[in-house]
């Protein structure tokens, strides 16, 4: 179960955590980041429904300021997510979508220029999963 969404540079969100119940209900006048949020929440289940099948790859270069580590890219395509303009008021990319689980374990999602995802994924001890293997065992 979802503990937590940190957003930072997305959408409308220059950095916001959302710290999540047994039960969440979103509220607020228009334009406020409900629907953004509701979207960050569909790519964390995108990834946590993929990263068993996805080959682990060596970040893209225009993310090694932000991490090193190796992760997954899962498509979006056909999913009618448009990432163009994700980043918050117009500021360079990545968006940086992270998600904290009642496990502990954790996901970091970078959205990159190019509409696409780098996830970095974390144990329950804070270790990087670096293949699929470690990841059927996370």
């Amino acid at each position: 179960m979802l503990k937590s969404i940190t957003l930072k540079n997305y959408r409308g969100f220059d950095e916001h955590t959302i710290d999540f119940q047994d039960k969440n209900i979103l509220i607020g006048k228009n334009n406020a980041g409900k629907s953004t949020i509701v979207e960050a929440i569909r790519i964390i289940s995108i990834v946590t429904h993929r990263y068993t099948r996805l080959n682990y790859l060596d970040s893209p270069l225009e993310l090694r300021k932000h991490t090193s580590s190796p992760g997954i890219r899962p498509s979006l395509s056909k999913l009618d997510i448009d990432l163009t303009h994700a980043c918050h008021q117009y500021q360079d990319p990545p968006s940086i979508i992270e998600a904290v689980f009642t496990t502990n374990q954790k996901i970091r999602i970078f959205l990159l220029a190019d509409n696409s995802i780098f996830c970095v994924l974390y144990d329950k001890k804070g270790r990087v999963v670096r293949d699929k293997r470690s990841a059927l065992s996370a």
